[in-house]
């Protein structure tokens, strides 16, 4: 069951912060996942013991043993460039989106 109040592991784990970037602010639900799912998954896929994001401060806190912490880090952040970086991708030489060469290049065309 996910936390839903502060509670690290405190003198039981190491810890690492950073400061959420600006541009995941209005992606931090996302980010976080429904009852924390993503948060979960990197906490368990970077073996550290517990993740946690401070609203008031937009820190995210990173609690592990010391060598897992930087990891559990990068996977935040791998986390979140899935959520930032989900936008549509628009090419201005093809806005059909059609291609017609081997080269997967846009076809040309005579204006």
């Amino acid at each position: 069951m996910p936390p839903t109040a502060y509670d690290p592991p405190l003198g039981r784990a190491h810890y690492r912060h950073f400061k959420m970037p600006e541009e995941w602010e209005n992606k931090i639900k996302l980010i976080i996942g429904r009852d924390g799912c993503n948060f979960i998954k990197a906490t368990q896929k970077s073996g550290c013991k517990y993740i946690w994001h401070h609203r008031d401060t937009n820190i995210i806190e990173v609690w592990g043993p010391k060598d897992k912490v930087m990891k559990g880090e990068k996977c935040v952040r791998a986390i979140a460039r899935r959520y930032i970086n989900d936008r549509p991708k628009s090419s201005p030489a093809n806005t059909t989106g059609t291609q017609d060469k081997k080269d997967g290049s846009a076809p040309s065309s005579d204006v």
